[in-house]
């Protein structure tokens, strides 16, 4: 996932925004840790844990915010 805000992006929009892909994540790290092996990710043990995390990496990418004085 790439984040990508403007200049005038509120700093708490921004946390905001964050914070809501960290959690997508979360809950689909949770989906697939229960269809494989029928627990919830924080009930894994460290191996399987660490198996979900690599079918499942938490990859959120920050993109340098457009110039807005260009349009």
């Amino acid at each position: 996932v790439s984040l990508k805000d403007e200049d005038e992006t509120e700093y708490k929009v921004y946390l905001k925004v964050q914070d809501e892909l960290t959690h997508a994540f979360s809950l689909y790290r949770d989906n697939i840790s229960l269809l494989v092996y029928g627990k919830k990710y924080d009930e894994l043990d460290e191996l399987k844990a660490q198996n979900i995390r690599k079918a499942v990496p938490m990859k959120i990418s920050e993109a340098e915010p457009n110039d807005q004085t260009k349009k």
